[in-house]
């Protein structure tokens, strides 16, 4: 059974580097760089809800996530793993 933990670093940045091809293109089309490293600190920066989801093992698959934009406007994300 899938596990929702707190976003932390660690976490994301396995989940960067083992993302799926589809979301590494949607992603870092809209990035200076593809820098996994880079992106896993832009995310846990920015986002103000989310979280990491693990699997049986407690090994990272996804980030779930989302930011405040503008009042009561929020930017959603979602990336992970195959």
């Amino acid at each position: 059974m899938a596990r929702f933990r707190e976003i932390d670093l660690e976490g994301v940045t396995v989940v960067a580097r083992g993302m799926r091809a589809s979301d590494r293109a949607e992603i870092f089309a809209t990035r200076w760089s593809d820098c996994t490293d880079a992106f896993a600190q832009d995310c846990v920066a920015c986002l103000s809800l989310g979280a990491v989801v693990a699997d049986e093992a407690d090994m990272p698959v996804a980030v779930i996530g989302a930011q405040e934009t503008w009042p009561g406007v929020w930017s959603v994300c979602m990336f992970a793993t195959d």
